[in-house]
């Protein structure tokens, strides 16, 4: 965004604050809130990213998974999985503990 555009919504702004003759305290208060609702989006997006951070993850484990079940040997599944060896045997290693 350019000033250009941050001056016309700054001056919008403050002609709507005009209209309705706000004191400088209601003025204030109505900058907050617009501060707060800003901040709730971003926390709602950030952890919107989280979660698909994290099902991109447990997809990747599944495939992996899914590699190991098939016979691929664990260079093989880091090299298709982008994972370092350690990486994959420490899933595998995981997994067959959970089913135990």
């Amino acid at each position: 965004m350019d000033f250009a555009q941050t001056d016309e919504g700054l001056n919008t702004a403050f002609i709507e604050a005009d209209r309705h003759n706000w004191t400088k305290e209601e003025r204030i208060a109505y900058d907050n809130v617009a501060i707060k609702e800003a901040d709730e989006k971003q926390e709602k997006i950030m952890v919107a990213e989280k979660a698909h951070e994290k099902g991109m993850e447990e997809g990747k484990m599944e495939m992996i998974l899914g590699m190991h079940e098939e016979g691929l040997s664990v260079p093989q599944i880091a090299k298709v999985s982008k994972k370092t060896e350690e990486e994959v045997a420490q899933i595998i290693e995981n997994h067959k503990n959970k089913k135990s």
